[in-house]
């Protein structure tokens, strides 16, 4: 979690961490001032997944990031997270995320399900931030739709968003 604070956060690499309990975390997106308590739905998934984007996507991660606390298009950004968290678990028995996995596994990817679930993930990122900004503003009442709006496209197509996830990291 402190990575994950003090990457967000943007604070100098040997600042202190924050205490395990506090509204800072609120300011991340958790729903409260423990960040363990929302790991219900996702497990470890989630923060890995958030932790494979700090590694990968740095660039990606940060505008992610100014567009959940703009004062426009305001999101919590963790929670959100652990919403595309949740849809990769679900499309990871599907045709198209076997074709991904295969496809890595076949370039020499060590964990290529993990990879390929986060790729999907850092896809999912994509295509909402696309679809958040084509308003002028956004409230989290919009969510549901956007976030069934890209259901729709990963569950018709779980590769085409894996490889999104791909084009992301190459940027």
């Amino acid at each position: 979690f402190m990575t994950i604070y003090h990457t967000l956060m943007s604070t100098d690499p040997g600042a202190s961490d924050p205490q395990m309990r506090g509204r800072h975390w609120e300011m991340l997106g958790f729903q409260g001032d423990d960040p363990q308590t929302d790991l219900r739905a996702t497990g470890m998934l989630g923060p890995l997944q958030i932790l494979f984007l700090i590694d990968n996507t740095r660039h990606a991660l940060k505008e992610w990031f100014e567009l959940a606390v703009s004062s426009t298009h305001e999101f919590p950004f963790v929670l959100i997270g652990f919403n595309f968290s949740a849809l990769s678990m679900d499309v990871l028995d599907t045709q198209g995320m076997l074709k991904a996995c295969r496809a890595l596994e076949q370039n020499g990817e060590k964990d290529f399900v993990l990879k390929a679930s986060c790729l999907f993930y850092a896809g999912c990122w994509d295509v909402f931030q696309q679809l958040w900004q084509d308003k002028s503003q956004r409230t989290i009442a919009d969510f549901g739709i956007i976030k069934s709006e890209i259901k729709k496209i990963a569950l018709k197509d779980p590769f085409k968003m894996f490889r999104k996830g791909e084009e992301l990291l190459k940027t």
